[in-house]
């Protein structure tokens, strides 16, 4: 069953889970206005749609190049992106709003959709944040998951940790479980990369070059869209993509 839940000043409907031993990871969907707040500064965004099964079709409206389109180099970055209270399901099944304090294990599966004019070496991030409506890169303070994609090439999966990243691939891979682990005020992610038939592809991890956050600090979670270097955008290129994740909090 659902907990209705507090925080942030408002209410939000999340499953509870109780059976540990298989977990259903959920489903993200950005046109979810109830859920996910947009955050877009310079206007990046020209059209969001749910494509196909689960997948997050974004087009952009032409942006020039800049390094604050990076969200993996430089200190700032004012890139689009969206966000929602993290909450977690601790070891009674029930969802509480996660704190920098807490333990707790964030599992992501993150994959590629079809793009249909995607020229551009897009690059996007999903994690957990402190603050995803800075736009210092240092104060955001995320970490998660990451890949990069043209449409002429492979797409690369990852970890991302404040301002770098590490990714990998060869020409078979189709996405990646990344975890993230949230202990002493500190995010540590390891990506594992798969194939179509659920074999290994590779791997990528990361040491994260944040200090810890303080104590009993609102945790989110934040999705970001931008390139992967200073690029230009060109209107209408578009990038699509499915993520699912869970968050359980460690008694």
């Amino acid at each position: 069953m659902a907990s209705l839940v507090s925080g942030s000043n408002e209410w939000t409907l999340v499953p509870d889970v109780t059976n540990y031993s298989s977990v259903d990871l959920e489903f993200i969907d950005l046109t979810d206005t109830s859920t996910w707040t947009k955050l877009d500064l310079n206007s990046a965004i020209k059209t969001l749609a749910i494509s196909g099964s689960n997948y997050n079709k974004v087009t952009m409206n032409a942006m020039t190049a800049s390094i604050n389109n990076v969200w993996q180099g430089g200190s700032l970055c004012d890139a689009p992106r969206w966000y929602t209270p993290l909450y977690v399901t601790n070891s009674t099944g029930q969802n509480i709003r996660a704190k920098s304090s807490d333990t707790l294990s964030l599992t992501i599966k993150i994959e590629r959709g079809d793009v249909i004019v995607d020229t551009w070496v897009s690059s996007v991030v999903f994690g957990i944040c402190l603050d995803p409506t800075s736009y210092t890169l240092a104060s955001v303070n995320g970490s998660g998951a990451t890949f990069n994609s043209t449409q002429t090439a492979v797409p690369d999966y990852g970890v991302w940790a404040i301002n770098t990243a590490t990714a990998a691939g060869t020409g078979n891979v189709t996405g990646a479980f990344v975890s993230s682990i949230l202990a002493a005020g500190i995010v540590q992610s390891t990506a594992i990369l798969i194939r179509a038939d659920g074999t290994l592809d590779g791997k990528a991890s990361r040491d994260t070059n944040a200090t810890a956050m303080s104590a009993d600090q609102d945790l989110f979670l934040m999705l970001g869209v931008g390139t992967k270097n200073s690029s230009v955008v060109v209107e209408d290129e578009d990038t699509s993509f499915r993520i699912q994740y869970r968050a359980i909090k460690i008694a």
